[in-house]
């Protein structure tokens, strides 16, 4: 977005992370996690906001990490439109 001219301010939060699959040696995890955008703003270089207003406030979404040498880092992340988050 910054290539775009578009400036991201304010905080994600994490509301609940749960494992769903994960099997040793741990080289793959699954992750259904609860992200609240609701302080995230994206405005242009004239300060007008590109947010949607339909934007959802809380995303429900499925997250794989994969392993590297030392730790877990994210290889996919998508929206699970069927699952609930609860909203703050």
């Amino acid at each position: 977005m910054h290539a775009e001219g578009f400036i991201v301010e304010g905080d994600t939060k994490v509301l609940s992370f749960q494992g769903v699959e994960a099997a040793s040696p741990f080289d793959k995890v699954s992750a259904k996690v609860c992200l609240d955008v609701s302080a995230v703003t994206v405005t242009d270089s004239a300060g007008i906001s590109q947010i949607d207003a339909n934007r959802p406030n809380v995303y429900s979404l499925d997250v794989v990490f994969v392993a590297d040498q030392s730790s877990l880092t994210i290889d996919s992340v998508s929206v699970n439109k069927e699952a609930k988050c609860a909203t703050p």
